[in-house]
């Protein structure tokens, strides 16, 4: 009986991975890149670009002077930097930049969250299309060309940019997500050309019309825009070539420890709005692509862990049971693997080879930190965001 459940386990999970990887893959390699979207690059409205900011008071200069650098037209761009009750001197040092156009604004009282914070935030803003930003991205010049453009269709409600890692061969722990990142590019353009994307990370642009409010207990800001987007109706885009960079944690510890909290906030609002899956008025979104996501991050990672807990058991009863198991998931992983090196080796997004010595340890990788995150909630841990550099950008 253990057996049996335990390779149907398996063969389950296998199963729905690669067919998962397999739309997604058959996608992106077929579909264009504009994703059936009518794009106007005369297009300029009004444009807020908002920066929620804690206790970064050591790179906030330097995202400050990013943003000054953004080419767009200055009568239509704002950029209104809200500091959630810092402890340190984020605040003085964000208002030493007031003479040069960033409006500064400050909550009184404990930091409660970086949803609280962009609902007083969003109180203050003029533009037509928001942009949130996180303290720790940096923007190209061309980012809101690149982005606003596509609001000029009506269908868009909500646009991401994709992650550039600022330091991604600088360790094992670097290296592990940098791998993470590049299946979540493909995946999430797969998902945008079907659809809409659940996850946007780095802050998405959106419709000011659209959100009026985030629930304060949800962390997870982007997931919780990019749903109310869609249930308004519109969709939520994916770009590859409109970009922010970021720093990743060079160690397993303090990369973990920000993951886990980020986790956290994923499953917890993936778990709250549940109720867009398998809904035939969101189309693919709410029969494929919500139910998919809401497998990989919140159900999977128990699955894993009751097939490692079987194995464990089952090795105690049976050694060559236990054999058979390991060659079928190394079947499994293969086969994963193959798919995948048939859209990396041919695509020209593909930025080198994508193998299993990549695949695996940000999939495990992947599965430890959502599981971990999950877990928390339990605990009720406030999940509030923090610095996770001691230097400078």
């Amino acid at each position: 009986m253990f057996f049996f459940f335990t390779f149907f386990l398996i063969f389950l999970s296998s199963l729905f991975i690669l067919i998962y990887l397999s739309v997604a893959i058959l996608v992106s390699m077929n579909l264009n890149r504009d994703q059936g979207v009518k794009k106007d690059p005369s297009y300029t409205p009004e444009v807020s670009l908002v920066i929620c900011a804690y206790n970064e008071e050591k790179i906030i200069a330097d995202k400050i002077e990013n943003t000054l650098q953004i080419d767009y037209p200055r009568g239509k761009f704002e950029t209104i930097l809200f500091d959630n009750g810092s402890e340190d001197k984020t605040f003085e040092v964000a208002t030493s930049f007031k003479e040069r156009g960033i409006k500064v604004l400050k909550l009184n009282g404990k930091n409660r969250g970086k949803s609280a914070g962009l609902n007083e935030a969003l109180k203050n803003v003029t533009g037509n299309i928001i942009k949130v930003s996180d303290a720790d991205c940096l923007y190209e010049k061309d980012i809101l060309h690149r982005i606003v453009p596509y609001f000029a269709d009506p269908s868009v409600g909500a646009v991401a940019a994709s992650p550039v890692l600022i330091n991604p061969k600088q360790s094992a722990a670097t290296k592990v997500e940098s791998g993470l990142q590049t299946f979540y590019h493909f995946l999430y353009g797969a998902w945008s050309v079907l659809d809409s994307i659940v996850i946007g990370g780095g802050g998405l642009a959106f419709r000011k019309e659209l959100i009026k409010n985030l629930d304060e207990e949800i962390g997870a800001d982007d997931i919780q825009i990019a749903v109310k987007v869609r249930k308004s109706g519109y969709r939520v885009l994916f770009l590859k070539d409109a970009h922010f960079h970021e720093f990743i944690p060079p160690t397993f510890r303090a990369r973990w420890k920000q993951k886990i909290r980020r986790s956290a906030q994923i499953v917890q609002a993936l778990i709250k709005h549940r109720d867009l899956m398998f809904k035939r008025r969101y189309g693919i979104y709410g029969m494929v692509i919500y139910p998919a996501e809401f497998f990989m991050r919140v159900l999977s990672p128990y699955i894993l862990l009751t097939i490692i807990c079987l194995g464990v058991f089952i090795l105690f009863l049976s050694f060559w049971e236990m054999i058979k198991i390991i060659l079928y998931i190394s079947v499994a992983s293969i086969a994963t693997g193959l798919l995948m090196n048939i859209y990396f080796n041919h695509s020209a997004q593909s930025a080198g080879h994508f193998s299993l010595l990549h695949i695996l340890p940000a999939f495990l990788d992947a599965q430890l930190v959502l599981l971990l995150g999950s877990l928390s909630l339990l605990w009720r841990k406030p999940h509030t965001w923090k610095p996770t550099r001691e230097t400078k950008i």
